[in-house]
């Protein structure tokens, strides 16, 4: 940490501001780049703690035993080390619109409310590849998918809409992290992507990728297969139709089991009451300002989205109601039409369509307890 000529910390500025107001290193590690969150606001960390057993004691052991299954996969993300190797202009554009790019990893980076500077000064700061795109005409992209194939790169890796590398890695660390290869031609140089297949660890220090033992010639091969083989067109996320309400009464214990407490209680409940932390929807966090929704008691969800002067919105009315529309939203942001607002669970996957039309029913039947 910088210190001023007072010997007090020095203000944050530029990409440094932006990273420490999102709080990036809520998920992300980047020793001596991110100041480490402490466990309370370190997601990744706090669901490593879990999983290892070496949870603090001020949480109750049956949360705690709860809990670790659900954070099987919610245990690692990406480090921000070596990201000068991502270009500059895919990395801007990823943090307007963050999309899927780790098949393994089931939480994906969430929408920020990140302006063009803001993203413009993170990008800045991370030192991503500012260099001009060339073209690489070099090697041969059938003989690089097939170089691909023989050296076993799906053993982490898949590589959608090439024809190969099509089938689901063995779940490993590596695998969860890995990305899916078809997005490589838009990270990476073609400079880029050439040493990276000579040496992976000269670009990124604490890649789980080891060096592939390639000669030039068959770098050159795989580096046309990533660049240059033809892809077929990702699957359109399909946004699932409003279903009628449900005919049988439903309780709130009903939403409570089967969405609430399964997938938004953690961010959207009283800190002191749910082994968790508030979270962005509710105390804050992420560069959002807490709204004070409470999805963790009925009383808490009647109450609606409270601001720090006490004025409330209820989250029951509006035909979508406030919180079904959000839980639709962000089935929409994953076909590629995102709103103002960002949909929920924030970065997570959709709730299913029925878990969208218990929730309306229980509302429609005037959320009775």
């Amino acid at each position: 940490m910088l210190l001023g000529c007072t010997g007090e910390p020095a203000p944050l500025e530029g990409g440094a501001l932006v990273a420490a107001t999102h709080e990036c290193a809520r998920c992300h590690s980047a020793p001596g780049v991110l100041t480490e969150e402490p466990q309370a606001r370190n997601c990744v960390g706090c669901h490593q703690a879990i999983f290892a057993g070496a949870f603090d004691e001020t949480h109750r052991p049956e949360g705690v035993a709860r809990w670790k299954e659900n954070v099987r996969s919610l245990r690692y993300a990406p480090s921000l080390v070596g990201v000068g190797r991502l270009r500059a202009d895919w990395l801007d554009n990823y943090l307007s619109s963050p999309h899927d790019l780790r098949p393994g990893l089931p939480a994906s980076m969430p929408r920020l409310t990140l302006d063009a500077g803001e993203r413009q000064a993170l990008v800045s700061w991370l030192g991503a590849d500012t260099r001009a795109v060339t073209t690489h005409t070099r090697g041969d992209p059938d003989a690089g998918l097939a170089l691909m194939e023989a050296r076993g790169c799906g053993s982490c890796h898949v590589y959608s809409g090439s024809g190969t590398l099509a089938d689901p890695p063995p779940e490993s660390v590596a695998s969860i992290l890995a990305p899916d290869l078809r997005h490589a031609r838009e990270r990476l140089s073609a400079e880029t992507l050439l040493a990276w297949l000579d040496d992976p660890a000269a670009l990124k220090a604490d890649t789980l990728m080891p060096a592939p033992g390639l000669s030039a010639a068959e770098r050159d091969d795989v580096a046309a297969a990533l660049l240059r083989a033809p892809l077929a067109a990702p699957a359109a996320h399909a946004v699932p139709e409003r279903l009628p309400p449900l005919s049988q009464p439903v309780s709130f214990f009903d939403v409570e089991e089967a969405v609430f407490h399964k997938v938004c209680w953690h961010c959207h409940s009283d800190p002191d009451g749910n082994n968790g932390d508030g979270g962005p929807g509710n105390t804050g966090g992420l560069g959002y300002g807490g709204v004070g929704l409470d999805l963790g008691t009925r009383e808490g969800v009647l109450r609606g989205m409270c601001r720090a002067d006490g004025t409330c919105r209820s989250v029951l009315e509006g035909d979508p109601p406030l919180l079904v529309e959000a839980m639709r939203r962000r089935h929409q942001e994953l076909a590629g039409q995102p709103a103002a607002r960002p949909g929920m669970p924030l970065g997570l996957p959709p709730m299913t369509a029925e878990q969208i039309q218990l929730v309306d029913t229980w509302i429609q039947q005037g959320a009775p307890p």
